[in-house]
């Protein structure tokens, strides 16, 4: 039985190159192919997310970010050629399929671009990094009034926090504001700051390196003993 010719539409190559630019996987879905569409879009997601994960692992050579960029273009421009290549394979007997259709298009971009939107705002923002605006000077020279920093939220699942780290954490007198600091104490250790000085475990820390004393003044500490902070939750800002 032959098909009616009205139901056979070519494949345009560059549509779905287009198409896969816009969303990797889609230019497949625009061939009638569901299995390659959701494959290469989840490889495309995936590899971001694990590049992401690795980068705040290894943060330190700014290689690694032009690495990072790198891999995810050649990714792109791997699936772009495909869904061209597959687009062609099809030939001029291509028959449509029920999903070739703009509003089902349309649908699939909104559902995926809000489906994104929550798992990068709910699971990559709680889970594996998020990112801050230093909002005052307290952490100068480190960071200045108006920094962007990103906490790798996942680092300390694999290991304990070291001295020295830099850290967020919601303040315990008010959780609802995100404190920047250096680990300066650990479980066990004893502090004490005497006449501006530090000092840990009865050795004075030199801190000239990362700390600026402005203010003369010395407030006794019978008159403000300062706080207990007990971290439960905090995250590694890694220094890029």
């Amino acid at each position: 039985m032959k098909v009616d010719s009205l139901l056979e539409k070519p494949r345009k190559p560059w549509v779905a190159g287009l198409f896969t630019f816009l969303q990797p996987g889609f230019g497949h879905l625009y061939c009638g192919s569901w299995t390659k569409a959701i494959h290469f879009y989840l490889l495309t997601k995936l590899s971001i997310v694990i590049l992401g994960c690795l980068l705040l692992w290894f943060p330190f050579p700014k290689i690694n970010v032009v690495l990072v960029l790198i891999l995810i273009v050649v990714l792109y421009a791997f699936i772009i050629r495909h869904s061209v290549y597959f687009a062609r394979k099809m030939g001029h007997s291509y028959v449509l399929k029920p999903i070739n259709r703009w509003y089902f298009y349309v649908l699939i971009l909104v559902l995926l671009g809000t489906g994104e939107a929550l798992f990068f705002d709910g699971f990559v923002r709680n889970s594996i990094a998020r990112a801050f605006k230093v909002p005052s000077g307290s952490m100068v020279p480190t960071f200045l009034n108006g920094d962007h920093v990103m906490a790798n939220n996942f680092i300390y699942f694999f290991k304990e926090p070291e001295r020295n780290e830099l850290i967020t954490f919601p303040y315990p007198e008010d959780e609802s504001k995100i404190f920047l600091k250096r680990i300066i104490g650990l479980p066990g250790d004893t502090l004490q700051v005497i006449d501006k000085i530090l000092i840990l475990n009865g050795e004075k820390i030199d801190d000239g390196s990362y700390t600026q004393r402005v203010d003369p003044g010395i407030i006794d500490g019978r008159i403000n003993p300062g706080i207990t902070l007990a971290l439960l939750h905090y995250h590694q800002i890694p220094i890029l």
